[in-house]
């Protein structure tokens, strides 16, 4: 078997509480590892409800991530 890919989220909005944490959370070969958004709190929650191990505040350190495979962003399309 193959190792999952592993996934950063930028962004715990309503798009991805509603589409994309759910989603990837259930789909086999991939694995949310990190979540990023300024509003710590509200990540940290999410993070602990979907399994997520790592939360940022910087996006800088979020795409450091050492075992980050992929990131989806799931900002406001003006923030892209």
């Amino acid at each position: 078997m193959t190792e999952p890919v592993r996934i950063g989220v930028v962004g715990a909005g309503a798009i991805a509480q509603l589409a994309h944490f759910p989603v990837l959370g259930k789909m086999r070969g991939a694995k949310l590892v990190a979540i990023g958004d300024n509003d710590r709190p509200k990540a940290r929650a999410l993070a602990d409800r979907f399994d997520i191990p790592d939360v940022y505040t910087d996006i800088e350190d979020l795409l450091e991530h050492p075992d980050l495979h992929a990131v989806v962003v799931a900002t406001p399309n003006h923030l892209h």
